[in-house]
């Protein structure tokens, strides 16, 4: 019998993940870049980047991120980057010759039909079998938090809620908010932008600071200090 790779993935608007049975953890930006010429095909030497490999290239590469709020775009071009971010999680895994591949992928609790079936379509090039489920369902039914339960899901294009009531949800049972991180991270950009006109940086600058610095906690220190995040949350908890 040939053997079988079981697989969970997420692909979100800012980070998309992968983990599967054999062991394998892959997370990775959702960034997908292409090489803008022949100079610069003959320079990286490849003909796909992702992740920060794109970002740190972007200059030699057309750059797209193929998942808006949590689904895939609907430009043919970018279905393609997409497919090809699939598989280029799938390609950590590193499923033997003739093994079945099997996969669940997470969407945003009110992904609509026509989404999934667009990620469903994508993903069954690269699979055996694939399901799309709800993200925040994923998440109670791996803690066993099935009844009696809310979960949250915040993420960079949406934030999910989904209660649990000892059924599998329907769709009244979900909100999808449509401000996430990407969000935060514009207004946090704007601000900087109208308080220091005259400074040089970037959306993607402001986003490391947000990732490297914040957390949900009433302080009065700056970033510049010492303190870390961990300390922080450790001085919260207690």
């Amino acid at each position: 019998m040939s053997e079988k790779i079981y697989m969970g993935i997420d692909l979100g608007t800012s980070r998309s993940a992968l983990v599967s049975n054999n062991g394998v953890e892959k997370v990775t930006l959702s960034v997908v870049g292409w090489p803008k010429d022949l100079i610069a095909r003959q320079m990286l030497k490849q003909n796909l980047l992702f992740g920060r490999d794109a970002l740190k290239h972007r200059l030699s590469l057309n750059v797209v991120y193929p998942l808006e709020k949590g689904v895939i775009k609907e430009n043919e071009q970018e279905k393609t980057m997409a497919q090809e971010l699939i598989k280029h999680l799938i390609s950590a895994v590193e499923p033997p010759s003739g093994a079945k591949v099997y996969g669940i992928i997470g969407v945003p609790a009110k992904a609509s039909v026509l989404n999934k079936q667009v990620v469903a379509d994508i993903a069954k090039t690269v699979m055996d079998y694939a399901a799309v489920i709800s993200e925040p369902f994923a998440v109670a039914y791996y803690a066993g938090r099935l009844d009696n339960a809310m979960i949250i899901d915040v993420g960079a294009g949406t934030v999910d809620i989904c209660r649990m009531h000892g059924t599998v949800p329907e769709e009244e049972d979900q909100i999808t908010l449509y401000k996430g991180g990407d969000y935060i991270d514009k207004v946090f950009y704007d601000t900087l932008k109208s308080t220091y006109s005259t400074a040089n940086f970037t959306l993607n600058m402001v986003r490391e600071i947000k990732e490297r610095h914040s957390f949900v906690h009433n302080v009065t220190r700056s970033v510049s200090q010492p303190s870390s995040r961990l300390t922080a949350s450790r001085e919260c908890l207690t």
